[in-house]
C-alpha cells in the first residue's frame, strides 16, 4: 500500500510531538526540528504560496487549540493536520504549527520554561528560550510588541535561539514575582545625583584608576539619605551613580529601605571598588528589590582608560558575567557605565530580551551612550536609565541622565537630563515625558569635610 506524502509528514511530526505535554515543549520540539533541517528560510519569508499555505495552517492551530489553558495539544495538533491537505513539506508544516501554538500559548511559555530549569540557568549556545510580548506603557498607549520590530529567520515571535557570545549569561528565575509588575502601567525613573564636583572624590595620585571612593563617608551617607527621603516615595525604577557608594553607605542605604512598601520599587545603587583575594581589583554595583529582600551583584568587565591613558586596572573575568532577573514578563538588567557601551553588549541585553536596563555611570559625556540604546530598545522595545555623575566635569555640566524608551509607533526616543542646581538632587521621568530635575534647597547642604 502506498503511503502519501503528507501521511508520512504527519508521521514525522507525530514522532516529535511524543511525550510532549506543554505548549512550550511543543513550540520548541517543532521548530527545533524546522531548524536541523537547515533551511535558510522560514514559511513567512518564501513566495507567496507556501506564505499562504503555512499562515492557514498556523491560523486552524490558533483556532484549534485557543488561547489559554495547557490541555491535550497533541491530538487537537494532529487533527488539524489531517484535516488541511497542504502543498508544504514537513519540515515547513512544523514551522506553521510551532507558528500557531507561539500566537496561541505563548503566555505559558516563560512559566513553563521557568518550570523546567533550576532557579539560576546558564544559557548555552544554540538553546531555545523563550521572550515575552511586554509593551512599554508610553504616551498615549503602549509600544509595539517586540516582534514586530523584525525577525531573525532563526525565531519565532516568542521563542529566540541563543547564540555564542563571549559572556557567560545566566537567567535567574528568582526574581519573577517581584518584577513583573513594572509592566503594564506608567513607571517613574530616578537618576540620583549626590555630588557635585570630583573634589568630593578620593582619587589615586599614581598608576590605575583603581580606590576611587567619596571622600567624606558621613557627607556622603547624608546625601544618599537626603536622595532617598526625598525621592523614593514616588518611585518605581532608581538608579544611582557609579562609584558613589562604600559599603557602609550601602548598609545604610538597605536600612532605609527597610521600611519601604512599594511592591515595584528596584534600586542600582551605585557602585564601589573593593579589592578581593580571589578576583581582585573589583568595580561592584549591588541591584536592590525592597521588598523582595534582595539583591544582585554586578561585577564590572569593561575597564575605564582616562585620556592620558591609565586604566581603571579592574582584574577582568575572561568570561565576564550578565546575569538577567526574569519574570514571566519582564527582565532586568544592571551593568556599569562603560559595559553597556562596550562592543555587542547592549545587542545581547536585546537578543535576551532584557525590558529595563539599568546603568550606573561616572562619565566626562553620555554621547556614547545614545548607539547602544538604540540598539537595545530596536530589539526589545525596552527602556534604559543611566545616572551620571558628579555633576561638574572640568568645570562643564553635562547630562546626568538618559532615558532611552520606545514609543507607540515604534520609533525610539531618547530624553536626556542636565541639571539646573546643585547637588545633591534628582531627574524624575516617566515614559513620554522629560526629565524634571530638583536640587537641594539652602538649608539641605550637606557640608563634607575635605
Amino acid at each position: 500500500m502506498k503511503v502519501s506524502r503528507q501521511s508520512e509528514d504527519d508521521l514525522t511530526i507525530r514522532q516529535r510531538l511524543d511525550g510532549v505535554e506543554t505548549a512550550w515543549g511543543a513550540a520548541s520540539s517543532l521548530l527545533r526540528f524546522w531548524l536541523d533541517s537547515a533551511q535558510k528560510l522560514p514559511p513567512r519569508d518564501r513566495d507567496d504560496a507556501t506564505r499562504d499555505a503555512a499562515d492557514e495552517l498556523a491560523q486552524s492551530v490558533v483556532e484549534t487549540i485557543g488561547v489559554s489553558g495547557n490541555e491535550e495539544l497533541k491530538a487537537p495538533l494532529l487533527d488539524t493536520l489531517a484535516s488541511l491537505p497542504s502543498s508544504l513539506e514537513a519540515v515547513e508544516r512544523a514551522h506553521a504549527l510551532a507558528t500557531g501554538i507561539d500566537e496561541a500559548r505563548w503566555a505559558s511559555f516563560s512559566r513553563t520554561w521557568m518550570r523546567g530549569h533550576d532557579e539560576e540557568v546558564s544559557l548555552l549556545p544554540d538553546e531555545l528560550f523563550p521572550v515575552g510580548d511586554t509593551c512599554i506603557a508610553v504616551e498615549g498607549g503602549l509600544s509595539a510588541r517586540p516582534w514586530r520590530l523584525g525577525m531573525k529567520a532563526c525565531e519565532l515571535p516568542h521563542i529566540r535561539r541563543s547564540e555564542s557570545t563571549p559572556f557567560d549569561i545566566v537567567i535567574d528565575t528568582r526574581w519573577g514575582p517581584y518584577i513583573d509588575g513594572l509592566m503594564g502601567r506608567k513607571l517613574t525613573f530616578i537618576a540620583m545625583l549626590p555630588n557635585e564636583s570630583m573634589d568630593e572624590y578620593l582619587l589615586p595620585a599614581l598608576g590605575p584608576l583603581f580606590g576611587v571612593s567619596p571622600r567624606d563617608g558621613e557627607a556622603q551617607a547624608r546625601a544618599v539619605e537626603l536622595l532617598c527621603d526625598g525621592a523614593l516615595s514616588s518611585a518605581d525604577i532608581v538608579v544611582f551613580p557609579e562609584l558613589c557608594v562604600t559599603g557602609e553607605i550601602l548598609d545604610g542605604l538597605q536600612e532605609l529601605l527597610d521600611g519601604i512598601r512599594s511592591e515595584t520599587l528596584i534600586i542600582a545603587a551605585g557602585s564601589m571598588h573593593l579589592e578581593d583575594l580571589t578576583r581582585g581589583r573589583q568595580n561592584v554595583a549591588q541591584t536592590l528589590i525592597p521588598h523582595a529582600d534582595m539583591s544582585l551583584t554586578h561585577r564590572k568587565f569593561t575597564n575605564f582608560v582616562d585620556r592620558e591613558g591609565r586604566s581603571e586596572g579592574l582584574d577582568i573575568s575572561d568570561r565576564p558575567l550578565l546575569r538577567i532577573l526574569t519574570g514571566n514578563h519582564v527582565r532586568v538588567a544592571s551593568v556599569i557605565c562603560k559595559d553597556f557601551v562596550a562592543p555587542g553588549v547592549a545587542e545581547q541585553l536585546g537578543e535576551l530580551g532584557v525590558h529595563v536596563v539599568l546603568v550606573p555611570a561616572m562619565s566626562e559625556r553620555l554621547d556614547d551612550f545614545g548607539p547602544p540604546t538604540g540598539a537595545l530598545l530596536s530589539r526589545s522595545q525596552g527602556v534604559v536609565v543611566v545616572a551620571n555623575g558628579p555633576r561638574i566635569w572640568s568645570g562643564e555640566v553635562p547630562y546626568h541622565a538618559l532615558l532611552g524608551q520606545p514609543t507607540k509607533d515604534v520609533r525610539r526616543h531618547l530624553e536626556v537630563s542636565k541639571p539646573t542646581e546643585p547637588a545633591p538632587g534628582w531627574s524624575s521621568a516617566s515614559p513620554g515625558g522629560s526629565w524634571t530635575y530638583r536640587g537641594s534647597s539652602p538649608t539641605e547642604r550637606i557640608v563634607r569635610d575635605y
